[in-house]
């Protein structure tokens, strides 16, 4: 019966009082150990955050995915509701492991990203480790990694390989911007952009697409003017 059921039809038959919140965790936990889709399975470990389940069962489990699952989706969300669900002292060791041994692009991305959303000094640790393990492996400055992992996560989006690794990910990432000469457009929430010294001259008319930018840096260039479709992006900062 659990495989005839979606984690978002528990949901539903949760909130519509169809379902006793008992069964929908035993329904979720056979969805989430028998099926073969990934993302079906992620889901899983997002319901069980969305319904409220915060068991030691599940926390024995999703910690469990954290540490063994092959499916990096599945580590991605048993990370983020493990931040989000579990008190940090029940998660102090099982972070400190993914920080040193977690090397999938998107759980590292969402590792960082958590990191950089609490302010916590045992965190705070935390991402700077993970920053130095990232400096060494990419061989670029702390500031570059955010546009990298960026970068790998659109790596992903393109070719749908969501077990992408960190140490291949640079060579993935060159392919990819190499078939799109015009690259800055491919990323649209960029934030930051840091192109000194590299003495570019007319901007590329995919800057347009850049709505979220908030920082440009382009020092040591042969630019004299922004194109007038610049005034169509909300904020420009440090010009």
């Amino acid at each position: 019966m659990s495989l005839a059921l979606t984690p978002e039809d528990v949901c539903y038959k949760v909130a519509n009082n169809q379902l006793p919140k008992i069964a929908a965790m035993e329904l979720l936990i056979s969805i989430l150990e028998e099926s073969d889709g990934d993302e079906i399975r992620a889901k899983c470990i997002d319901a069980f955050s969305k319904l409220g389940l915060k068991t030691q069962k599940i926390y024995r489990i999703i910690e469990n995915c954290l540490v063994s699952d092959k499916s990096a989706l599945v580590r991605r969300a048993a990370t983020r509701v493990l931040v989000k669900d579990f008190p940090k002292k029940n998660n102090y060791l099982v972070l400190k492991w993914a920080v040193n041994h977690e090397d999938s692009v998107i759980v590292v991305k969402e590792l960082l990203d958590l990191f950089n959303s609490i302010d916590d000094p045992h965190f705070n640790l935390f991402k700077k480790a993970l920053l130095k393990k990232l400096e060494d492996v990419y061989s670029i400055i702390a500031d570059e990694i955010e546009l990298i992992l960026n970068l790998g996560v659109l790596c992903i989006e393109f070719s749908r390989d969501f077990q992408l690794d960190i140490y291949s990910s640079w060579f993935k990432i060159m392919e990819l911007l190499k078939r799109y000469p015009d690259n800055i457009g491919l990323l649209p929430r960029l934030m930051y952009l840091r192109s000194g010294g590299l003495k570019l001259k007319p901007l590329s008319k995919s800057t347009i697409s850049l709505s979220e930018l908030r920082k440009i840096y382009l020092k040591g260039n042969e630019i004299h003017s922004l194109p007038n479709f610049w005034d169509r992006v909300r904020v420009i900062k440090d010009l």
